[in-house]
């Protein structure tokens, strides 16, 4: 039988060629699993910054309406109209968010005149039992949205909630 072998003269440049594809193979491995692991920390880096950006943004909103809420128990209104007239002319609505009034009923209607019935819903009834502005996550026709409520109080007696 003939048994075909690699001649002498070839066997270091063989040896030598596969030696250095095991070294291209093992950096481009390295490469990749070091590329993949950058990013996964820039996108852990920018998970963490936009965390922080919205957890302050939404301090901001706590304190603006807190502001506003106390105002208009200090300007002593009492009535549902003369709170959504304030909140209409205020400049508070130049935030991204629709601002309006629920009702101790469950009734929200915001700035624009849009009316919701939001009795069934247990974060509205949470809301006017709080001493303290809350933020809710909630649906309505299929639209999920963060609510922030801050109670308004007339007399000592929470009778308004702006969300």
């Amino acid at each position: 039988m003939y048994k075909k072998t690699i001649p002498k003269r070839l066997r270091l440049p063989i040896a030598l060629l596969v030696t250095i594809a095991i070294v291209i193979i093992s950096y481009a491995s390295y490469i990749t699993y070091a590329a993949n692991q950058r990013t996964i920390s820039t996108l852990s880096e920018i998970s963490h910054q936009n965390q922080t950006i919205f957890s302050l943004e939404l301090g901001r909103d706590a304190k603006i309406i807190e502001n506003a809420a106390s105002y208009i128990e200090k300007l002593g209104y009492a009535s549902f109209d003369d709170i959504l007239t304030f909140l209409k002319h205020s400049r508070i609505d130049d935030q991204q968010h629709l601002l309006g009034i629920v009702t101790p009923d469950g009734k929200l209607t915001d700035i624009n005149g849009v009316e919701i019935d939001l009795s069934q819903f247990p974060n509205t009834k949470e809301a006017f039992n709080s001493e303290e502005t809350k933020f809710f996550c909630d649906s309505y026709n299929d639209f999920t949205f963060l609510i922030c409520t801050t109670p308004i109080r007339i007399d000592g007696e929470n009778k308004f909630v702006r969300k």
